[in-house]
């Protein structure tokens, strides 16, 4: 399943209009996000939930190779270099942009009971 381009530039219009090489890092991104959301999980909310994952990377990292926090990076200008660490985030980082919100928004109401989730194609547990 590949990225609803339509639905993605509905929930993200900063987005909607792209170079080619920026289309190019959308569907790069689109591929990454399509592993951490499963189709038979979220259901006929699958392609939502990748297109606000995709806009998540996009908006998160600007630049695809961007260094990661918690990664050592380093620089040098002339003969001066400078290395640091940038420290890690605690949480999954969904919540520094609003489409990450709105993709944690999505994913928790997949969950019907602390100890069973539903997934969609599956009946409801009553317990």
């Amino acid at each position: 399943m590949g990225l609803n381009v339509a639905l993605f530039n509905a929930l993200a219009p900063e987005f909607a209009s792209l170079s080619p090489g920026d289309s190019a890092k959308r569907d790069l991104l689109a591929t990454l996000a399509a592993g951490q959301a499963d189709a038979i999980t979220f259901g006929a909310n699958y392609d939502a939930a990748i297109a606000l994952l995709t806009a998540h990377f996009m908006k998160r990292f600007p630049t695809v190779g961007a260094t990661a926090p918690g990664f050592m990076t380093s620089e040098k200008v002339g003969d001066l270099s400078q290395a640091r660490e940038l420290v890690m985030k605690t949480g999954s980082g969904y919540e520094t942009t609003a489409y990450g919100e709105m993709f944690l928004q999505l994913r928790k109401q997949l969950v019907k009971s602390p100890f069973f989730p539903v997934y969609a194609s599956e009946p409801a547990i009553e317990i």
